[in-house]
């Protein structure tokens, strides 16, 4: 229940475990963009590290690791340059099919409002602004109607290895809260985690609440450390955002409204173009 959140992520390497092993042969031999070099540890408590050295402190972006019963292969994600076009981003569409996520109120001319539905639609208005500027976008959830659990996104993930992984979603709480907030789990998310809340913040000041005086208290709901199933996921950064509070009558018909909608997904645009550029 605490609320903690990383401001900054420095780490100068990055350790591997081995467990149970009492010795090492051989020095690391490798080629990369992330690492300067790297050494072995030995412990007198039966374990040895590998260690290795970032090339620039908290530049890391996730890995992956497979074992064919002899070798064991760990690959790291490396980073090309800082532009977002050609970037593999994965949107993940919160909810969906027999999940109907939070329930708003009723709205004139839609009904009672699904979160799954709202969520759907504000990745396709994301997957729009994304390609528009040359990133190649894939979906967990293709169709409005599509079950997909928990752990299938995340194998989905897993599997396609995207640059970027973001979940979306609508917040629930009771009818007067508001605001965007958004949600990492491991360290070298958070420079993603930050960058697309600070856009939406700003979208939510400048374009939706433009006459409200209190707005940066009341719709900051800040960037938190959490650990959602789709966020733990090594291969990549990986965050859910919550772009508003459904159940707030006010901020549903924004969530639901074609202008504020594209307004929306543009900020959340901006910011993963942000992320690439900055991190």
């Amino acid at each position: 229940g605490r609320h903690y959140c990383i401001k900054d992520y420095t780490a100068r390497y990055i350790d591997i475990d081995f467990d149970y092993t009492v010795s090492h042969e051989g020095s690391p031999q490798f080629s990369s963009s992330l690492f300067s070099k790297a050494e072995w540890l030995s412990s007198d408590k039966g374990s040895t590290t590998l260690r290795l050295y970032l090339k620039t402190e908290g530049r890391f972006y996730g890995f992956k690791q497979s074992y064919d019963g002899e070798v064991l292969t760990i690959s790291f994600k490396e980073r090309t340059n800082n532009s977002l076009k050609g970037k593999t981003v994965m949107l993940d569409a919160g909810h969906g099919g027999a999940d109907p996520g939070a329930i708003g109120p009723k709205i004139a001319g839609i009904g009672h409002v699904r979160e799954a539905d709202v969520d759907f639609s504000l990745t396709g208005l994301l997957k729009k602004e994304l390609e528009l500027r040359g990133a190649r976008v894939v979906l967990t959830r293709s169709s409005a109607n599509q079950t997909l659990e928990l752990d299938e996104r995340a194998r989905l993930c897993r599997e396609t290895d995207p640059d970027v992984f973001i979940s979306v979603h609508c917040d629930a709480a009771g009818a007067e809260r508001r605001g965007t907030s958004a949600y990492y789990f491991k360290e070298y998310s958070y420079d993603l985690a930050y960058y697309i809340h600070k856009n939406l913040l700003d979208a939510y000041k400048n374009d939706v609440y433009t006459d409200e005086s209190d707005k940066e208290v009341d719709i900051d709901r800040g960037v938190s450390f959490k650990g959602f199933r789709v966020t733990r996921v090594d291969e990549c950064p990986s965050v859910l955002i919550e772009f508003g509070f459904i159940t707030n009558k006010e901020e549903c018909k924004i969530l639901t409204s074609d202008e504020y909608a594209a307004i929306l997904a543009l900020a959340c645009t901006n910011g993963i173009e942000q992320y690439f550029a900055e991190s």
